[in-house]
């Protein structure tokens, strides 16, 4: 299965984007309901395994908080590779604007 690396800093508390971050299969869910289904996320402390199907295909991988900044590296099925820069860039954007300071 290919692979993705999404990667964004953050200036944030790690408790403060921890808790931000966990809000982005949530947001993902609204603003695709009629592409995304059966997302599963278990957090163990500052990491998250995950996994999800995005128009049928599914997506898994690892999502974890530091101090620094997010890192989500996941796999996807070789029949989402045409996808793929649609799915970082999707993925960065709804994570950047979750940490942006407020």
């Amino acid at each position: 299965m290919p692979s993705i690396k999404v990667k964004v800093d953050h200036s944030l508390a790690q408790e403060e984007a921890l808790k931000r971050i966990k809000k982005i299969f949530d947001k993902l869910k609204d603003d695709f309901k009629d592409k995304i289904s059966d997302v599963q996320e278990s957090w163990n402390g500052n990491s998250s395994d995950f996994s999800f199907k995005i128009m049928g295909l599914l997506m898994k991988g690892k999502l974890t908080v530091s101090q620094l900044d997010v890192i989500l590296d996941g796999k996807i099925p070789f029949t989402a590779l045409p996808f793929k820069g649609l799915i970082e860039s999707k993925i960065r954007e709804e994570a950047e604007n979750l940490l942006a300071q407020k």
